[in-house]
């Protein structure tokens, strides 16, 4: 299913022109190494891990538009995964086949998941933190507090609003405890 979607988007949205944030963000990142990047980011009021991981894989890929919208299609694939691994882990196999599949094909996440910029990188590490939160709840081992520490960590170097879903995770919390 996952392999499925990603396909199904590459065909359908694979010879789509550069919007203009894309053309922006990518701008940051062309011809400039990771602190050039940095440094050029700062100008800005944007997290800097997109553009900074797009300054190392433009001059592997190419910054033609194919190439930069399956770098978020590769993205897509772990977002997917990942999902799936924790609705198996939360219902069963049949269920994560369902909900990955019906988050695969809403429009919003089928045009942003395949776009030149950093929204699968902020679905990546959101769903991240919510997988090894609920395995750090379930299990309460170290690792698991280790690796959402990290993927939050990552999660606001994408983007700003992850504190919000940290937030709610450390409310959830709170209450779980309370209760």
């Amino acid at each position: 299913v996952i392999f499925g979607l990603v396909v199904l988007q590459a065909v359908l949205l694979g010879g789509r022109e550069y919007r203009l944030d894309e053309i922006w963000r990518l701008h940051a990142a062309i011809g400039r190494g990771p602190g050039e990047t940095m440094g050029y980011i700062y100008q800005d009021v944007n997290p800097p891990l997109y553009p900074v991981l797009a300054s190392l894989w433009l001059p592997l890929t190419g910054h033609s538009e194919a190439a930069t919208h399956h770098v978020s299609a590769l993205i897509l694939l772990l977002t997917l995964a990942l999902y799936a691994r924790f609705v198996i882990d939360t219902f069963d196999t049949p269920t994560a086949t369902f909900a990955v599949a019906l988050l695969g094909l809403l429009p919003v996440f089928f045009f942003y998941t395949h776009d030149a910029g950093p929204y699968t990188l902020y679905m990546l590490a959101w769903t991240g933190t919510t997988f090894t939160f609920a395995r750090w709840l379930r299990t309460r081992r170290l690792f698991y507090a280790l690796l959402y520490v990290t993927i939050g960590i990552i999660g606001v170097y994408t983007q700003f609003m992850t504190v919000f879903v940290i937030v709610k995770q450390i409310v959830y919390l709170q209450v779980e405890e309370r209760f």
